[in-house]
């Protein structure tokens, strides 16, 4: 899986509209406007980094501050839309969207009055994506009153009458995958169109397949449960095609996938290292102590001899190392530094980790010095991080600094 974390410092392509940059949320801020006007950006995640994917996972926060009742900020995915209005505080937006689709928000003043800050504001725009790989539908992992049709290789709904229903669910954690960020549906539709539809319900808007749409690919986001509801209704008259709805394959794409980089091996048979290893390793979710050259150890496979492994996470994106644990592209030895106090403002050495954000997996760990100085190199600045010290001592919490971005200095 890749995420692609929005830098709303830079110009993005897939970012269109008159939205403004807001230091103060490290967002964007809707545009100044007044009485009768309206202020537009629409998110199209297949301009950037996802172009080519078949879907992408979109993740934001966004918030409102206007006249209440009057003044609103409108959400819009899919043809669906929500509206926001008052002093309300940030709230999660998780939407995943098919290559074509865009979220459109809209901040839109009535004829009069002024409250709050008078404007709606995002921030912490991912996009996830990755290779989706193939898994077939079959009774282990579809329950309810549809059944396996050999002619069209595929599990289809209950013959059923007028204003009757046929139901399926599809366990998605079934296919045995962790970390499943989407899905997407293989699904048809043979029927009265409009009147007669396929309804799948997950965590989002439903989606609707009716009519006769051939094989079509449907993105889901997945439910905390993992089960995606199928529904062919029918309404009270007419019948045309075949009347029914069919699914057959779910492609899903792992969240582990494609995160760690491509690693060093050694052998431990009286043998050199064998150098870059052009292949990309194992998943790591949370390594043991990583050192400060980005390197923990892991057991793994070379063809047909198994090892110790040494990945190389140095820069804490999942790509782009190199063998001696740096990385190639200077734009992204990013820095993130700062100071460990106790609970009377004192410095002190303590263990402090970076987690990646959009995955929680360790990329960095240290302990600051006696100072209360810590430092970390080589992080992609394009990348979210959260940082946390740990109190070995037990006389304070953990401390959690969310939402950190590397910096890359003038003389890396």
């Amino acid at each position: 899986m890749s995420v692609e974390t929005i830098v709303f410092t830079e110009d993005h392509p897939s970012l269109q509209g008159e939205w403004v940059y807001d230091s103060d949320s490290g967002g964007l801020r809707s545009n100044a406007i007044t009485h009768g006007q309206n202020t537009t950006l629409i998110i199209d995640p297949f301009k950037g980094e996802a172009a080519g994917s078949s879907a992408v996972k979109v993740t934001l926060q966004a918030r409102v501050s206007s006249e209440p009742n009057y003044d609103k900020l409108r959400v819009t995915v899919k043809g669906a839309s929500e509206i926001y209005y008052g002093e309300v505080d940030w709230f999660d937006i998780s939407e995943v969207l098919a290559s074509g689709e865009v979220i459109t928000l809209e901040y839109f003043k009535d004829t009069s009055g002024d409250k709050g800050e008078d404007a709606a504001f995002i921030r912490r725009l991912e996009f996830a994506y990755g290779t989706e790989v193939a898994n077939a539908v079959t009774s282990d992992n579809l329950e309810g009153d549809w059944n396996y049709d050999p002619n069209n290789v595929a599990f289809k709904s209950k013959d059923i009458g007028d204003n009757e229903s046929s139901i399926a669910l599809l366990d998605i954690a079934s296919f045995g995958i962790d970390d499943v960020v989407l899905a997407i549906l293989e699904v048809r539709a043979s029927m009265e169109k409009n009147a007669d539809k396929l309804l799948i319900s997950h965590n989002g808007s439903d989606r609707v397949v009716t009519g006769d749409s051939g094989w079509v690919k449907v993105p889901v986001n997945i439910p905390d449960d993992g089960i995606i509801r199928l529904s062919f209704i029918k309404d009270s008259s007419v019948s045309t095609y075949e009347d029914a709805a069919y699914i057959k394959t779910v492609y899903v794409v792992d969240g582990g996938a494609e995160v760690v980089p491509v690693g060093l091996f050694s052998l431990n048979l009286g043998v050199s290292d064998l150098g870059y290893y052009p292949f990309t390793s194992s998943r790591i979710p949370n390594p043991s102590a990583i050192k400060a050259d980005g390197r923990s150890l892991m057991a793994s496979t070379v063809d047909l001899v198994t090892g110790i492994g040494v990945i190389d996470q140095i820069d804490g994106s999942g790509a782009n190392g190199t063998p001696t644990g740096g990385v190639s592209d200077p734009a992204r030895m990013g820095v993130i530094a700062g100071t460990v106090l106790d609970i009377q403002a004192q410095p002190v050495s303590r263990r402090v980790r970076v987690h990646e954000r959009a995955t929680g997996r360790i990329v960095r760990e240290t302990w600051s010095d006696a100072d209360g100085k810590y430092r970390f190199t080589d992080l992609d600045p394009r990348r979210a991080f959260y940082v946390m010290a740990f109190d070995h001592t037990l006389q304070q919490n953990a401390v959690v600094s969310d939402n950190v971005h590397s910096e890359v200095e003038d003389s890396p």
